[in-house]
């Protein structure tokens, strides 16, 4: 269960940033969108692409340690 939960994470991390971009990208075009609201949105995108950064950067640690934590 914990995997499946996981993968779904990762997937929603990767999802939310593009999504984002192209809703900027297309509300920007239709003149629709105020700068700082683009910004928010930009923003949002941008801290799950660091967060499924981080999360991606673990597993990889533990997997190369043996799925141990070293301090």
């Amino acid at each position: 269960m914990q995997k499946t939960s996981g993968k779904t994470i990762s997937v929603i991390l990767k999802v939310v940033p593009m999504a984002m971009g192209i809703a900027v990208v297309v509300l920007s075009v239709l003149n629709e969108l105020e700068t700082q609201s683009a910004i928010i949105m930009l923003g949002i995108g941008l801290a799950c692409l660091g967060l499924g950064s981080l999360s991606s950067d673990e597993k990889e640690e533990q997997s190369n340690s043996g799925g141990m934590k070293h301090d």
